[in-house]
């Protein structure tokens, strides 16, 4: 619509992930040159991880564009596939039949195809895209299906491509075997300020043909303010920002249009994440310390982080921010936000509420980042009655594994608020922000109508305003897989883990039926009941989140409860 008002040839901020448009700032061109030796090594394992929206999948097409002819490559989206289903899809890419009704036929014919094609002097590449998304069944098999050689080589190299939580899933004990064999990695960084800069002008003189000073530096300035770096938010901006120049007849585009363009698709100023666990510290926030967050750009979802017994987590990506269902349908390239929370004067707040929330302020501006996370670690594992670890734990993968090896799991949720953590009820770690825009985990403990209770050099009790205001909506909810349950439980399904569920749900009052293990139309329904008096999306499928709401219903599950909190000392 815009592109012959400003001069332009096509649209320069498509979401498509094209080569084309691809600006190589010193992340991507060393992620690419990574991601080349490796593939020229032989490496087995390279994996790539970014935040959403840096990248990653532009940056594998980039790369197959540069391994020429000689490559047959098989490329994995979404994979949220079971081990046999993963292993005819790569049956499916790589031209084969992959009728064979058991794993071990389907893998002889996957062996059969890789020893041909290293006879014709033949490279064989899978990569797996959004490969947070794997359960740890399936990364298992990935790592054997690796397990094709020769004497001398690898048959097959893999990539895996993915989200921040990519790097903490493989991080767990269960997964070490497969995390030993990466020998190629790389995360991708959002751009700096300048980089964002020169990101918009590439992409306008690819489009255009010849540069096009189209934006002016107040408006790169608010463009890189409102994204932080984050490409697919740069992009979204930018569009919408042209079209309202469009529409107003204007041929530059000010900080104006920029922030009008972010009001209408709710894009708000969000901090970088940090270095421990998403990648680089944060640049200052704005002075009215309003935490706001970014939720669905593109799809923005993160993964449960499995731990020992294999539990995993669903995509979340497609939700809005909230609670989010146990099964989702696929990204959108959208973008979407919750409302902005703005601070509570703190004239607002009792005395009492004054004072503990200097104290927080003076433990979240004096702490490192990890001693916080050691402290959250050791909150967390009192509060599930384990004992304190003596090990350091200074960074968040250090404390997913201290975790795991007690059988719990990290559940990350994101552009969250206090009514989805009261449904869950479990103890939670909490991004809480400094001053500066860094934040710092804090384990919460209790939770009620009126007040919050933290772990913070001793128990700590804030309003629930002052939590919900200082709280930038990102956090992992501690739980424990007690039973061998599947990822999701669906209607169609048959087994014990059904019948568990019939039995829990009918301890509940909400099935009537009998324990008949079938997961019959009478057990979905009663599987929306409780998702419906419990804040739950209601799709009638038994994900992580309904699991962990029926654990802490069930008496005897010992849960840390928030609604039911024990004394920490």
């Amino acid at each position: 619509m815009y592109t012959a008002f400003y001069g332009l040839r096509e649209m320069p901020f498509s979401l498509s992930p094209d080569p084309r448009f691809l600006y190589l700032a010193e992340s991507h061109r060393e992620a690419l040159a990574h991601l080349l030796y490796g593939v020229e090594q032989g490496e087995g394992f390279i994996a790539v991880t970014g935040e959403v929206g840096t990248g990653k999948t532009t940056l594998c097409r980039t790369l197959l564009q540069r391994l020429g002819s000689g490559t047959d490559v098989a490329f994995l989206f979404n994979p949220d596939l079971s081990p046999d289903d993963l292993l005819r899809a790569v049956c499916a890419e790589y031209g084969l039949e992959g009728r064979g009704p058991s794993r071990r036929e389907l893998i002889e014919e996957i062996n059969q195809f890789l020893l041909q094609e290293k006879r014709d002097g033949r490279r064989v590449l899978l990569i797996i895209d959004e490969a947070q998304n794997l359960s740890p069944e399936t990364l298992e098999q990935i790592r054997m299906l690796s397990n094709l050689e020769t004497e001398t080589s690898k048959l097959i190299q893999i990539i895996l491509i993915g989200q921040p939580e990519l790097d903490a899933l493989l991080a767990t004990p269960s997964l070490r075997q497969l995390r030993q064999r990466i020998s190629v990695r790389w995360r991708l960084e959002p751009l700096s300020s300048s980089g964002a800069h020169q990101y918009v002008r590439h992409r306008l003189r690819i489009a255009g043909g010849a540069e096009r000073e189209i934006f002016r530096e107040g408006a790169l300035r608010e463009i890189y303010r409102r994204s932080t770096g984050i490409p697919r938010v740069i992009n979204v901006l930018c569009d919408r920002a042209l079209l309202a120049g469009y529409a107003a007849g204007v041929k530059e585009i000010d900080g104006r249009l920029v922030a009008e363009a972010a009001r209408e698709i709710q894009t708000q100023v969000i901090p970088k994440p940090r270095e421990s666990w998403l990648r680089r510290a944060l640049p200052a926030a704005t002075a009215t310390l309003a935490l706001l967050t970014l939720a669905a750009v593109g799809g923005l979802g993160w993964q449960l982080y499995g731990v020992r017994g294999g539990a995993t987590g669903e995509d979340v990506s497609a939700s809005p921010p909230g609670l989010g269902s146990d099964v989702q349908e696929p990204l959108a390239a959208s973008v979407a936000a919750p409302q902005v929370a703005t601070r509570t004067p703190i004239e607002e707040f009792a005395p009492e509420d004054r004072d503990s929330a200097f104290r927080l302020d003076s433990f979240l501006a004096r702490i490192a980042d990890s001693d916080a996370t050691a402290a959250a670690t050791q909150a967390v594992l009192v509060s599930w009655d384990l004992p304190p670890t003596e090990d350091p734990v200074d960074t968040f993968p250090d404390a997913l594994a201290e975790i795991g090896e007690w059988g719990l799991a990290a559940f990350p949720i994101e552009a969250a608020d206090l009514s989805m953590l009261q449904a869950l009820n479990h103890p939670v770690w909490l991004e809480l922000q400094r001053l500066d825009g860094s934040s710092r985990l804090v384990t919460l403990q209790a939770l009620d109508a009126a007040s919050a209770t933290l772990w913070v050099e001793g128990n700590l009790r804030i309003s629930r305003a002052e939590l919900a205001n200082r709280w930038n909506g990102n956090g992992f909810v501690i739980w424990r897989e007690f039973e061998a349950l599947p990822h999701i439980l669906r209607p169609g399904h048959v087994g014990a883990g059904v019948a568990w569920l019939q039995q829990s749900l009918t301890q509940l009052g909400y099935y009537a039926g009998r324990s008949s293990g079938l997961y019959d139309a009478a057990t979905a329904e009663a599987v929306r009941a409780f998702q419906r008096s419990h804040q739950l999306d209601v799709d009638g499928h038994v994900g992580p989140r309904t699991k962990m709401a029926i654990y802490a219903e069930v008496e005897r599950y010992s849960v840390p409860r928030l609604v039911r909190p024990r004394a920490f000392s």
